[in-house]
């Protein structure tokens, strides 16, 4: 299942940058793990390092602040 997850968040932020909610529209399962996996690989620089200009800044979002919105 982690390998489908994976495979599927790769492929899909070749394109473009990918959010944790885009990689969960388009799989069905457990969004924690679909969300704990876009997280690893975005901090690998396996998905959204080549969509992003040189010296951007890219602020880490604090799910327990916007949760409930």
């Amino acid at each position: 299942l982690y390998k489908k997850y994976r495979n599927y968040i790769i492929e899909l932020g070749k394109e473009k940058y990918i959010t944790a909610s885009e990689a969960r529209k388009g799989l069905a399962g457990d969004a924690c793990a679909i969300i704990r996996i876009h997280k690893f690989l975005e901090k690998w620089g396996l998905v959204n390092y080549i969509h992003l200009k040189p010296g951007t800044k890219v602020e880490p979002v604090n799910h327990k602040e916007t949760a409930g919105r």
